[in-house]
């Protein structure tokens, strides 16, 4: 019996950068801080979450081309 997985859902229209989901007390950057923004925080979460159900996605094709030989 071939295991099932759940296929990641992207939707890549509900992502907006300067929607505040992560919370930063300093947004104000100084000249030479490399301390992120609010921002940039949000952005690469998303990215992160988008990489990492796109492995899933993958490695879930992957499994089934195995299993179909």
């Amino acid at each position: 019996m071939t295991p099932q997985f759940a296929t990641p859902k992207l939707n890549m229209d509900s992502f907006d950068p300067n929607e505040e989901q992560v919370q930063n007390s300093d947004n104000q950057n100084a000249i030479g801080d490399s301390t992120p923004t609010t921002k940039e925080r949000t952005t690469c979460i998303w990215m992160a979450k988008t990489l990492m159900a796109l492995s899933q996605k993958e490695l879930h094709m992957q499994h089934q081309l195995l299993m179909a030989q």
